[in-house]
């Protein structure tokens, strides 16, 4: 997804699930990477079973990557 926070000609944060459910990995995977210092929370929720997973960055920092490859650990 392509989110913005003033404008939607200014894009400031880019997020993907992926699903990879295959040894050794399976989980889904999540990614993250945003352009600005803005306070940001990102909400990612399996809505299989209702596990939540939270990204936090803090104002005034530059938005650090999110490589989560062990969020969801609910492969079938």
């Amino acid at each position: 997804g392509y989110f913005w926070f003033f404008s939607a000609s200014n894009i400031e944060v880019v997020t993907k699930v992926l699903k990879f459910c295959s040894n050794p990995f399976n989980a889904y995977w999540v990614f993250a990477a945003g352009l600005t210092d803005v306070k940001t929370t990102l909400t990612y929720t399996d809505t299989k079973n209702g596990t939540v997973v939270i990204k936090n960055n803090p104002q005034s920092t530059p938005f650090v990557a999110v490589q989560d490859t062990k969020a969801f650990p609910t492969c079938p």
